[in-house]
C-alpha cells in the first residue's frame, strides 16, 4: 500500500525522453491522486503524439508550437485528467488547447514566449477560463512578417475577475505596434488592480483607471507620472525607472504624488545610472529632495527614504 495518497508534481522545461514518461505513467497508476503538469521541449511533436494517443484516458496535452521558420523546437505541456492545478504555461490560443480538459480552476496564465508570426487569440479565454485572477504576457511577435494583422485578436468578453495583468512585449522590430492593444485589453479588466508594463501606459489608456493600485512600468517620464492623480486617483504603489538627476524635479514629483494622491503609500524608482557627472549620486539626489519634500506638506513629512543599489524607495511611516 502506498504511504503518500496524494501527490502533485510538476516539471517545467524538460527535455521529454520515453523513460521519464513511463515514470510519470507508473506514478499515475500507483498513487491514488496523482496530478502531473509538465511542459516539455521537443524536436519532434511527431514521437509525443505517438506516445501519448489522443485516447489516453488519464493524460492530455496541448503544443506550444513555434513558427518553424523561426524555431524548430517547440514545447509540449502535459498534464493528467483531470487537470488539476492554477497555472497554466505557454498559451497561445483556446483552439490549441485540448476540449477533452476543463481549465476553469487555472486563476493563473501566462502566454508563450516564442517568437511568433501569427496572432495571440484570447478569443473564448473567458469561457474556458472563467476564474482566471492574473495574465502574463511577456511575449514577442516576428513583425516582418506582416505588420498589418493586429498581434491579439479580442472577443467582447469582460474578465471580471483579472486584477493583475502584465504586458511585456519584448518585440525588437521598429514596426512593433503592440501598446496600441493596451487600452482594448484594460477595458476588458474592470477589477484590475496590478498593472506591469515595459513603456509608459499613460501614452497609450484612453481614460482614467480608478481600479489600479499598484502600477509598475519599467520606462515612464516625469511627465506621465505627473498625470497619475488623474489617471490613477487610488494608487498605493508606484514602480518606475528614471534617470533621477534633478534634486528640484524630483522632489516636485513625490510632492505631487503625495499631496494628490491620498491612498498612496510608496514610490520605489530605480536609476538608470548611480552616479552622475555633477558629482552627486542617485541616493543623495533622493536624500536631498525628501527635505525638500517634508518641508513642502504635512502628509509627505512623515515620508522615510531607503536606498540601496540605485533603487530609491519613499514610503509612508504609518503604512
Amino acid at each position: 500500500t502506498s504511504i503518500l495518497k496524494k501527490v502533485n508534481l510538476k516539471l517545467h522545461f524538460f527535455e521529454f525522453n520515453e523513460d521519464l514518461w513511463s515514470t510519470i505513467v507508473r506514478y499515475k497508476n500507483t498513487f491514488d491522486h496523482f496530478h502531473f503538469y509538465a511542459s516539455f521541449m521537443v524536436n519532434d511533436k511527431a514521437s509525443i503524439i505517438k506516445i501519448i494517443p489522443l485516447h489516453n484516458d488519464h493524460f492530455d496535452y496541448h503544443i506550444e508550437e513555434c513558427d518553424p521558420l523561426l524555431s524548430q523546437t517547440c514545447f509540449v505541456h502535459i498534464y493528467s485528467l483531470p487537470f488539476a492545478f492554477d497555472t497554466l504555461h505557454g498559451f497561445i490560443s483556446c483552439s490549441e488547447l485540448s476540449s477533452r480538459s476543463s481549465f476553469s480552476n487555472v486563476r493563473y496564465l501566462y502566454s508563450t514566449r516564442a517568437l511568433l508570426a501569427r496572432p495571440i487569440p484570447f478569443e473564448l479565454l473567458t469561457r474556458r477560463m472563467p476564474n482566471l485572477i492574473s495574465i502574463d504576457c511577456d511575449f514577442s511577435f516576428y513583425h516582418e512578417c506582416n505588420t498589418k494583422i493586429s498581434q491579439i485578436i479580442f472577443d467582447q468578453d469582460i474578465f471580471n475577475y483579472v486584477s493583475t495583468f502584465r504586458f511585456i512585449p519584448n518585440c525588437s522590430s521598429k514596426d512593433c505596434n503592440c501598446f496600441t492593444l493596451l487600452p482594448q485589453l484594460l477595458d476588458q479588466m474592470p477589477r484590475l488592480q496590478y498593472l506591469i508594463t515595459s513603456k509608459d501606459p499613460l501614452e497609450y489608456v484612453r481614460h482614467p483607471l480608478p481600479s489600479i493600485k499598484r502600477l509598475d512600468c519599467q520606462q515612464c517620464n516625469f511627465g506621465s507620472i505627473y498625470k497619475l492623480p488623474e489617471y490613477a486617483p487610488h494608487l498605493s504603489m508606484l514602480f518606475f525607472r528614471d534617470t533621477m538627476s534633478s534634486v528640484s524635479e524630483l522632489s516636485d514629483i513625490l510632492s505631487s504624488l503625495y499631496m494628490r494622491i491620498p491612498s498612496l503609500k510608496f514610490v520605489s524608482i530605480e536609476a538608470y545610472r548611480t552616479d552622475y557627472s555633477n558629482g552627486l549620486s542617485c541616493g543623495k539626489i533622493a536624500k536631498e529632495a525628501l527635505v525638500c519634500v517634508r518641508k513642502k506638506d504635512n502628509r509627505p513629512r512623515h515620508l522615510t527614504l531607503f536606498c540601496e543599489h540605485g533603487i530609491v524607495e519613499f514610503f509612508l511611516e504609518n503604512m
